[in-house]
């Protein structure tokens, strides 16, 4: 990374800004000339004869089989087949194209389908609610989407008022969805319920053979439409908003690429590049609907390596795992949290002797992660358990959407057997804008910037944050071709989120060592004054409160009218059922009813002591200041989830629907805290 030596002028007489860093320049100006689908076709048909995408079966016992896998070949095929039926719909450049489809190898093929003729694709994932969804829909006015059994009822629902969407593709190509059009098919059903007359009028398999039948009238035909050009809008990606309905982040072909080149630039560990013996195998389990898993997939899929889907549920992802031994994956901070509750909890009923052994285990691991010598057979195998649960391969992991807690990344990076590898990216930026350097093993962070992104940082005095402490904080702006175009059809948030001079605000607020790592702090619009006048960063503290063995979620809470922070907690399951049948706290009677337990559990006061103590312990051995630990908190069963509308898709807060959610237990911190 190169410091840059221009001074950026303020816009207005009261903005500060540090100077800029990062590289500016294009190295690869040629790599970025192209469209996401010449970049596909470029690796496939280097790479023809790889495995690129696999998934289980169905067998007719209705488990799941082996991987069965595709090669770089057939995917290019399949990519013009379905590139050729749909330009036969009437589709035109420009037109977009919906998709609700969970991970599977057929949405690779129709992203880059419609790339290869300029249509927009439009992920819809259906956790935003048939409101949300249908504003979508109309909004980008979607001409045709593709959906799935799982998805389709819900999909109907969306649609009742879109008259844009002329088509709807039902994928049939597994059992689920098979049985469900042949259900919907059925002679003893009224017709008003057969496929062809409930909107999905369109069938996966028989569009791809009518490509198949246009693609062998002419074998030699080019497919993409050469007017597409990268700067063409490839995608709307709609962002989860945390407040209101979400808006449309519109990325181009050139950002994409962009995207990839820059991570590219920094992992240089990529063995199967030029060996296909040492070919990187990832497991795709998040949502595709999201920036994050979709950047990554691009990225292996051009980089030599191969993705695996899996089954559909999350309950099975660890069967997954076993069967298709991934050496890469990508993770979101509350997966390697629950994690590192269920790897400590179940170490900590271990005896003495045990315990004491998976300790040395852990420090050796961490002395030969850091250049010291190998570990021992003997404890590498103490460790092997909790590898082999991952497959045993894993070497890699991509953490997303948040900053992992140091002390569970540093924990899990040991016990995991992987390099777990902290970055930062965002929406507006195709994914991806810094990351740790590969033998940079100092967690806390999200790295140093990528290649070809220059970044600054604004002071913003209001919220306590200032360019000229040290270590200095603001909020992060990010320049280069991985930012987006803009928001589609809102010029006015287009506007406050990219400035005259194309920085783009993220609205992320970071903290920078003297190494020039960039730390994650906490997002502008939540930091508060208490009381007395002192500044709260509540992502910070619920990060660290994150490692807390017993709380499973919190939401710290705070206004500029309460003297002391307060908190709503979910206790962790396993572990508040395991405390409570063990110590049998005042008021409560074991049953062979975990949910009635554990709800009763949450009610009582002993609980709500333990917990209080959990947070001011971990706290405290954090050198937290007093008024920086939660005085009161609200212990509750409820799961901060997608389905109740209190996280987001990417697990982000929805803090204000919490707040509304709990309005009693928040009402009352109000009067008990507020002088």
């Amino acid at each position: 990374m190169s410091e840059g030596a221009t001074e950026n002028q303020p816009q207005a007489s009261e903005e500060r800004y540090t100077q800029v860093w990062g590289n500016g320049e294009v190295r690869c100006k040629d790599y970025y000339d192209m469209t996401t689908y010449q970049a596909i076709e470029k690796a496939m048909t280097r790479w023809s004869n790889r495995t690129v995408l696999g998934a289980r079966p169905f067998l007719e016992n209705g488990e799941r089989g082996e991987y069965e896998w595709i090669t770089g070949s057939e995917f290019l095929k399949s990519i013009k087949q379905l590139a050729l039926a749909l330009k036969d719909t009437g589709l035109q450049k420009g037109d977009s194209v919906g998709i609700m489809v969970i991970n599977r190898p057929e949405w690779q093929i129709i992203d880059h389908a419609c790339s290869s003729q300029g249509y927009v694709l439009v992920p819809i994932y259906d956790s935003y609610g048939p409101v949300s969804c249908e504003y979508i829909i109309k909004s980008t006015n979607c001409k045709l989407i593709f959906t799935q059994s799982l998805t389709a009822p819900f999909l109907k629902e969306a649609c009742a008022k879109c008259d844009c969407v002329k088509n709807i593709v039902i994928l049939d190509t597994v059992q689920p969805d098979i049985k469900f059009i042949e259900e919907m098919n059925k002679k003893e059903v009224t017709e008003d319920n057969a496929i062809s007359v409930r909107g999905y009028n369109m069938l996966y398999t028989p569009l791809m053979e009518k490509g198949k039948t246009l693609l062998e009238a002419d074998p030699d035909q080019r497919i993409d439409d050469p007017s597409v050009s990268p700067d063409d809008v490839f995608t709307i990606v709609y962002t989860s908003g945390t407040t209101s309905l979400p808006k449309g982040a519109c990325l181009s072909h050139r950002n994409m690429v962009a995207g990839r080149r820059c991570l590219h630039d920094r992992i240089s560990n990529i063995p199967g590049e030029d060996d296909e013996s040492k070919q990187d195998t990832y497991i795709s389990y998040l949502p595709l609907a999201h920036i994050l898993e979709r950047s990554v997939e691009f990225y292996a899929l051009t980089s030599g390596g191969r993705v695996g889907y899996f089954s559909g549920s999350m309950a099975t992802v660890v069967k997954d795992l076993g069967v298709l031994k991934p050496t890469v994956t990508a993770v979101v901070p509350r997966v390697l949290s629950k994690i590192y509750s269920a790897v400590t909890g179940n170490i900590a009923k271990k005896g003495f002797f045990a315990r004491v052994f998976v300790k040395r285990a852990m420090e050796a691991k961490g002395k030969e992660q850091n250049g010291g010598k190998p570990i021992s057979n003997f404890l590498k195998n103490i460790l092997a358990n909790v590898e082999s649960i991952f497959g045993g391969r894993l070497r890699l992991v991509f953490n997303g959407s948040a900053p992992v807690n140091p002390t569970i990344a540093e924990y899990l990076s040991r016990c995991m057997g992987a390099r777990i590898y902290d970055g930062y990216g965002i929406t507006e930026v195709a994914g991806v804008s810094f990351a740790m350097d590969w033998p940079d093993r100092v967690y806390g962070n999200v790295g140093f910037v990528l290649g070809d992104v220059q970044y600054k940082v604004k002071d913003i005095p209001e919220h306590g944050y200032s360019i000229d402490t040290n270590p200095l904080k603001g909020e992060l702006c990010l320049k280069g071709e991985a930012v987006f175009k803009g928001y589609f059809g809102d010029d006015e948030s287009t506007k406050r989120a990219i400035d005259s001079e194309g920085w783009f605000h993220t609205g992320d607020v970071v903290e920078m060592d003297e190494n020039k790592r960039i730390k994650i702090i906490g997002r502008v619009k939540n930091v508060f004054k208490l009381q007395q006048g002192e500044f709260v960063h509540v992502e910070d503290i619920e990060s660290e409160i994150s490692t807390s063995k017993i709380i499973g979620q919190i939401m710290v809470h705070g206004t500029m009218h309460m003297t002391s922070l307060a908190a709503i907690v979910v206790p962790d399951k396993a572990a508040l059922l395991a405390w409570g049948r063990e110590t049998k706290p005042k008021g409560y009677t074991a049953t062979s009813d975990d949910k009635a337990d554990y709800e009763a559990l949450c009610k009582l006061p002993d609980t709500n002591a333990l917990l209080l103590k959990d947070i001011r312990t971990i706290l405290e051995e954090r050198h937290r200041k007093g008024y920086e630990i939660p005085k009161m908190i609200h212990v509750t069963p409820t799961e901060f989830s997608v389905d109740n509308n209190l996280v987001t898709p990417t697990m982000k807060l929805k803090r204000d629907k919490i707040r509304e959610f709990f309005s009693e237990p928040i009402a009352e911190f109000q009067q008990k805290l507020t002088s």
